[in-house]
């Protein structure tokens, strides 16, 4: 499998589920993972950064340029399969996820004594599968974080065998769940219907390890969130066994927490819980 990329990925802007025109190359370019390192500072404090299902670094790219002047490294990843082709990121499993972000993980290890991991939807998932299994003691920072599924997807584990009967093998994209107009989701046009059910996969198996994890975490929600319910966010916080948690629900933003019109709000809290970590 491939991971390279190149304007025949053929990804385009969404906004609130609409195309609103081709990906430029500087969005590509923007689409790309960055890993920096602040070595001035004397505390050796890491965040792992990890974008939502079918997006990219793109849209966890404010976030990290906003705590990057705090931390000695910061690595926003992107997560194996995506930012490549449909047709590629269908070949992906939710195993060869998850074996990403704990690689990037593992390289924080190397030189951070403390790695914070933040995670927007999917990465939200992939943030509490890595405290369960390899990061008890990191704290988390959770958007959104989307462990409990719309009810639709939970039919895809039968919905992909009648697709495929039907030579389905495609679904249009449903992207941009923001609200803020001045800004964009980049994505695939159409997405693999077995990577819906990947998606559904890595969902289950999460949710068997919450009562398991213990990590302090931070959750933020939204209430006009399209993509998950706020009960469904809820859930997830009440089904943690850490004592250490918090839910904030926000107003003005959709489901892309990271960018949306929360932003200053959202960022503040967490620069005031990366300071808390690295103090500690």
């Amino acid at each position: 499998m491939s991971d390279q990329t190149s304007n025949e990925a053929r990804f385009y802007r969404f906004h609130h589920g609409k195309i609103i025109g081709p990906a430029s190359e500087g969005d590509l370019q923007k689409c790309q993972p960055t890993d920096h390192i602040n070595s001035e500072h004397s505390h050796r404090v890491g965040a792992l950064i990890i974008h939502g299902y079918t997006s990219t670094p793109f849209s966890m790219q404010p976030l990290a340029k906003r705590l990057q002047p705090k931390l000695y490294r910061t690595k926003n990843m992107l997560i194996a399969g995506h930012f490549t082709t449909p047709e590629v990121f269908g070949q992906y499993t939710w195993q060869s996820w998850y074996d990403s972000v704990v690689d990037a993980y593992q390289q924080l290890q190397q030189d951070c004594d403390k790695v914070i991991i933040i995670g927007q939807s999917l990465g939200g998932i992939l943030a509490l599968l890595l405290a369960a299994n390899i990061a008890p003691q990191s704290q988390l920072i959770l958007l959104a974080p989307a462990v409990y599924l719309p009810r639709a997807l939970y039919l895809s584990p039968y919905l992909v065998p009648l697709f495929k009967a039907l030579r389905i093998h495609y679904l249009p994209a449903i992207a941009g769940d923001h609200s803020r107009k001045d800004w964009y989701e980049i994505t695939f046009k159409k997405i693999p219907i077995t990577a819906h059910r990947e998606l559904h996969r890595i969902a289950k198996a999460t949710k068997r390890k919450l009562p398991e994890i213990h990590n302090p975490t931070l959750i933020f929600g939204s209430t006009h969130d399209h993509a998950i319910s706020t009960k469904n966010i809820k859930k997830t916080y009440d089904k943690l066994a850490s004592r250490d948690k918090e839910l904030i629900w926000l107003e003005n933003s959709y489901h892309l927490i990271s960018f949306d019109n929360d932003f200053e709000k959202v960022a503040c809290k967490i620069e005031k819980k990366v300071d808390e970590v690295i103090t500690s």
